[in-house]
């Protein structure tokens, strides 16, 4: 049984298999990255940019450097279903991030915006634990809206038009 997992396991990560999340596009077209903002979805980004081999963060911004400003990071819960008492069954938690993205003097993406969204049950018996649950759930779409953002810009890289200084 131990052979066949090993085997598994060697013929998965020989093929190029990787969890969704564990790698970064090899296809961003960038050697170094300056990324604004506070939040957590901004910390995620340049979490990801850091542990890119190819990729040097920067602490200032350069002018030939992929530039990413995290403009504005939301999370607000809803209630989304009630117990035959009324009290709350399931809360819906929402997350929304706004950015851009430049190269030099060429916008990427100039009002990119990502939302989110995630379902949990409630508990009055647990408050704690579903408390936790819910700081869990938003870092997680902090780190999917990260991912969503960098996978973006290298698609945009990809697709735009080199600028040239002659065009009218």
């Amino acid at each position: 049984m131990r052979a066949l997992l090993l085997a598994l396991l060697l013929t998965l990560t020989g093929c190029g298999f990787h969890l969704r999340g564990s790698g970064l596009d090899a296809n961003l077209l960038v050697h170094s990255a300056y990324v604004t903002g506070g939040g957590g979805t901004a910390a995620q980004v340049r979490n990801s940019l850091s542990l890119t081999p190819h990729i040097t963060l920067l602490n200032t911004p350069a002018t030939d450097a992929l530039l990413i400003d995290v403009l504005r990071e939301d999370s607000r819960q809803q209630v989304l279903t009630l117990t035959s008492l009324g009290r709350v069954s399931e809360y819906r938690l929402f997350y929304t991030v706004n950015f851009r993205a430049r190269q030099g003097e060429q916008m990427l993406i100039d009002n990119g915006s990502i939302s989110l969204y995630r379902d949990y049950t409630y508990d009055d018996n647990n408050v704690l634990g579903k408390t936790n649950e819910a700081d869990t759930l938003i870092a997680n779409m902090q780190q999917d809206a990260a991912l969503q953002i960098l996978r973006r810009i290298s698609a945009a890289s990809r697709n735009a038009a080199p600028v040239s200084s002659d065009a009218h």
